[in-house]
């Protein structure tokens, strides 16, 4: 039997200071700056799409290709490239607790960076954690 694939195969975990429209709020600022788009928002949850940057390595390979000839490049660009840079969504959801709020993030792997990014953002409470 194999194994089923997700759309959203990572998810982080945060408490912080801030309410949940205040979340919401920020996080429509940070991923709009860094280019994603706002698919969907409601009261306690937004949906942002957009594409990840192309790593670096998959550039190099690309050009490399296309150096040593057409055919191999092509390859390189069809096969990772493509693949890299597809639309791809984060999911934003947030629940009050005790007047705070916990923020859940649901993403792919190519935005884990971006969204360590964002959740280092937040003001932690007291007895903050990350779950990865």
């Amino acid at each position: 039997m194999g194994s089923i694939k997700t759309p959203f195969p990572k998810f982080s975990h945060k408490k912080t200071t801030c309410s949940e429209e205040e979340v919401i709020k920020r996080a429509g600022q940070f991923f709009a700056d860094n280019g994603w788009l706002i698919q969907d928002q409601a009261e306690s949850e937004a949906t942002f799409k957009g594409r990840p940057p192309i790593p670096l390595r998959l550039l190099f390979l690309t050009i490399v290709g296309f150096l040593f000839f057409i055919i191999p490049g092509v390859i390189v660009y069809r096969v990772l490239v493509k693949r890299a840079v597809r639309l791809q969504n984060i999911l934003v959801k947030v629940r009050p607790i005790a007047g705070n709020a916990e923020v859940t993030i649901i993403y792919s792997r190519a935005a884990e960076k971006l969204i360590n990014k964002f959740l280092n953002l937040l003001p932690p409470t007291s007895d903050n954690e990350v779950v990865k």
